[in-house]
């Protein structure tokens, strides 16, 4: 059973982390965590990426069991309140960038199996099994 405190917590660190990142393979573009302090905000994406004028929301995932469980658990009402464009996880030591469509295509597929996790089993999520995930999304950093 998850933790909300240490879950924030440890996102913000992840989040910091994919900022970084990002900033390291384009120089050129501005990187900025999202700075709401309020639920609704922060429900909205995590960070911003801005190049050439093109803004990119990002919704930011860190999945501890997928290389464990072989599945990658996505929270459906992430995906579905989420302004993002596009949603990185970090699974293991990889840091795997998937569309907004593509992420829908999954929960839609018949691959996976859909369950209830999180804080008090609140999330109903679907669990996508990690090499098919893979298949849909781009690595972005060496392992």
């Amino acid at each position: 059973m998850s933790n909300f405190k240490n879950d924030l917590k440890q996102g913000k660190v992840v989040e910091r982390e994919v900022q970084l990142l990002l900033k390291t393979r384009k120089p050129d573009a501005t990187v900025t965590l999202n700075p709401a302090t309020d639920l609704a905000g922060m429900r909205e994406y995590d960070v911003k990426f801005v190049r050439n004028n093109i803004t990119t929301l990002v919704e930011v995932k860190h999945d501890k069991m997928a290389t464990k469980t072989g599945n990658v658990a996505v929270e459906i009402r992430c995906v579905k309140h989420s302004k993002a464009d596009s949603f990185i996880y970090k699974i293991g030591n990889a840091f795997l960038a998937i569309t907004i469509e593509a992420l829908k295509k999954l929960i839609n597929s018949n691959s996976g199996r859909y369950v209830h996790g999180g804080d008090r089993n609140a999330s109903y999520m679907k669990l996508v099994p990690l090499e098919e995930f893979k298949k849909h999304s781009k690595q972005l950093n060496d392992e």
